[in-house]
């Protein structure tokens, strides 16, 4: 939180507004269901990866995607 990660959790951004508007904004999230409603809902394109995935984006502040699905 101090490097400015917004961690949302038992709720979801789109019943509970919390970002910003901005223009061309990316989301990163391992939901697939939240994956799909997020840009028509939030403006924003997503990236959609492993929660471990997520995590390391968050930690090292751009796109990690090293879980490869069978």
């Amino acid at each position: 939180e101090a490097s400015g990660v917004v961690i949302v959790a038992d709720t979801c951004v789109v019943v509970t507004p919390i970002m910003p508007d901005i223009g061309k904004g990316v989301l990163m999230t391992n939901s697939g269901k939240f994956a799909h409603y997020a840009p028509g809902n939030t403006g924003y394109a997503v990236l959609y990866a492993s929660l471990a995935d997520c995590v390391e984006s968050a930690v090292l502040g751009k796109p990690v995607f090293t879980d490869v699905a069978a």
